[in-house]
């Protein structure tokens, strides 16, 4: 099962679209070998972005780096071998996942797989399109209520302040008329951010310090639906 969800700077319209997991068709043999059983002339399926072709490796969809793939091959074409038969080759694990780039901190959607080597097994070095750090496996966690309620009711305290200053309203008033939070539509966004607040982190759970490339605003909010797919 797979799923999807988007993600949104609380400070800014940066969005991402993240995409995690498997589908029903993504057995080992189709990643590699693609579906060879005869099952009608006009056979397709669609899987996410992509259309998935009789017999076509789900690995040249998924992959875009020639280097990569032909690594992966070279590795599954020892396998051809008596001696090696069974030993080398086979997809031990597999599936869409979120990496970040611990340079320019950018989110990306990567297929992430590992492949028994004679030697050590292969897992593919994905490379950050922006800067060519390499990129590292990630995943979303909520941050805890108290610490996002705190956090809330400062940025709010702060915003007062500020358009108090700017606008001559009432001292230490929170704004509540659409023409006062329609003056700056990033502080609109500030005022109500009622999408839970999420940090990334590293697959060793630690912060992974995301910042937006838009803004450089470091908050992290939930954006629009959560689907699953199969």
């Amino acid at each position: 099962m797979g799923s999807r969800c988007s993600v949104k700077c609380a400070m800014c319209d940066y969005s991402f679209s993240i995409t995690e997991g498997i589908g029903i068709a993504y057995s080992p043999e189709n990643i590699i070998y693609g579906y060879k059983y005869e099952i009608g002339p006009n056979w397709k399926s669609e899987l996410l972005d992509s259309t998935y072709e009789h017999e076509k490796p789900l690995l040249l969809l998924f992959v875009k780096e020639r280097e990569i793939r032909e690594k992966v091959f070279s590795i599954v074409a020892e396998e051809e071998s008596p001696a090696a038969k069974g030993l080398i080759g086979g997809v031990l694990e597999y599936g869409h996942e979120l990496y970040i780039c611990p340079k320019c901190k950018m989110l990306d959607n990567r297929f992430f797989f590992t492949i028994k080597a004679s030697s050590n097994n292969y897992i593919p070095d994905y490379k950050c399109s922006r800067c060519t750090a390499s990129l590292k496996r990630a995943r979303l966690t909520r941050i805890k209520d108290r610490e996002a309620e705190v956090k809330h009711e400062k940025m709010l305290s702060d915003l007062a302040i500020i358009n108090t200053h700017k606008y001559g309203a009432i001292k230490n008033q929170y704004f509540k008329t659409p023409d006062i939070l329609d003056i700056n539509r990033k502080s609109q966004r500030m005022r109500c951010p009622n999408d839970p607040e999420i940090k990334v982190i590293y697959r060793n759970h630690r912060n992974a310090g995301w910042k937006c490339p838009t803004c450089s605003g470091k908050r992290l909010v939930f954006h629009g639906s959560f689907a699953l797919w199969d």
